[in-house]
């Protein structure tokens, strides 16, 4: 008996090994708000926007498990990757040997850098940037160490004012212009919160997204050369959508593709139109703006009132759906094929997310992202 209880115990305390080894490597990162906040006071007031990083090397191994993660600075900085290749090099090594938290900021598409290292790791990184042409200034005696594309982005200037803190841990602190935001991440959920946060949108609802600009939201799939700056609702359910542009209206070409098979009244809801063309059956509601469905009971879910604020709530695996539909049809008109391989891009890393949850108002922010 003696003899089966030794293997037995020796494999459970490899095991509880390997768990802890685990649950410490993917763990979250964080640290003291008031840490990110004095490395937030090296960046300069004109910055565009900021974001300081808690634990840098742990927060890389997080989003290499949450991709989606790096969405939302693609929404809130869309030219920051032009001079992200020039940089990619030096913020690798510094985040890998930053003895603290990590800033980042930018001005356009420039992009700057800074974060406390040893006094090896200095001399290494000053070679570094002289290799890749960066621009690079050495403060606090040697121990900050900040870089940039553009020299100017190193002014020495106040920062912005940052909010009040309370006392506790933080996995990021952010600033998109004159707004901060707090952010928190956990194994299977990323937190951002501003000013007075309103609700969220109801977890059990259909999937939908309001915004006052198409165009930014959409800006992490990189379509925003030709995407209007305009109001927008899209509902995903079941496989269905529904799309409203309240303040546009359908080129005559367009409405003869989408039409081309047939124009019949439909029998719900009152006054709408089937048409079946390039997209097939669709259901249209004539008059001012765009209100189009897949199905027709999703047009009753369209608003009818202006779109001021900028609230959502996706399902991962609804909205790839709709992009994957989107993507095969864009690629058969003349020139979608960057708007098809975008959305091709996005799908995947869409339906890996089970809920997306936002709600955006001039008061706060709340941004809730859960796998």
């Amino acid at each position: 008996m003696r003899r089966a209880a030794t293997p037995l115990a020796l494999f459970a305390a490899v095991a509880a090994t390997v768990v802890v080894a685990r649950l410490w490597w993917t763990a979250p990162p964080s640290d003291e708000a008031e840490l990110l906040a004095a490395v937030s006071a090296v960046v300069p007031a004109d910055a565009d926007g900021v974001l300081v990083i808690a634990q840098p090397a742990r927060a890389a191994r997080w989003l290499g498990s949450h991709p989606q993660g790096l969405a939302l600075l693609k929404v809130v900085a869309p030219h920051v990757d032009r001079r992200l290749p020039k940089m990619r090099a030096f913020l690798a090594a510094l985040a890998g040997q930053a003895a603290g938290p990590l800033a980042i900021w930018w001005r356009g598409p420039e992009l700057g850098a800074a974060g406390r290292v040893g006094a090896a790791s200095t001399r290494a990184l000053e070679r570094l940037a002289a290799l890749e042409g960066l621009a690079l200034r050495i403060r606090n005696n040697g121990s900050l160490v900040a870089v940039a594309s553009d020299p100017s982005l190193l002014d020495e200037a106040a920062g912005v004012p940052l909010p009040r803190l309370e006392p506790g841990k933080l996995s990021a602190l952010a600033r998109v212009g004159p707004r901060w935001w707090l952010v928190r991440a956990g194994r299977s959920r990323l937190e951002l919160l501003s000013g007075r946060p309103p609700a969220l949108p109801d977890p059990t609802g259909p999937a939908t997204i309001s915004t006052p600009d198409l165009a930014a939201l959409a800006a992490a799939a990189d379509p925003p050369e030709w995407l209007p700056h305009t109001p927008a609702v899209v509902v995903a359910e079941a496989g269905g959508w529904a799309l409203a542009l309240p303040d546009t209206t359908l080129a005559g070409e367009v409405q003869r593709v989408l039409r081309m098979g047939g124009d019949v009244p439909a029998e719900a809801p009152e006054g709408a139109r089937h048409w079946r063309g390039f997209l097939g059956d669709l259901w249209v509601l004539p008059g001012a703006g765009v209100a189009i469905a897949s199905r027709p009971e999703l047009l009753a879910r369209l608003p009818t009132g202006g779109i001021t604020e900028d609230s959502g709530l996706v399902r991962g695996p609804d909205l790839a759906r709709v992009c994957s539909r989107f993507a095969e049809a864009a690629d058969g008109v003349p020139g979608g094929a960057a708007l098809a391989r975008a959305l091709s891009r996005a799908a995947p890393a869409l339906a890996a997310v089970r809920t997306a949850r936002w709600h955006l108002t001039p008061e706060g922010g709340s941004i809730l992202l859960e796998w």
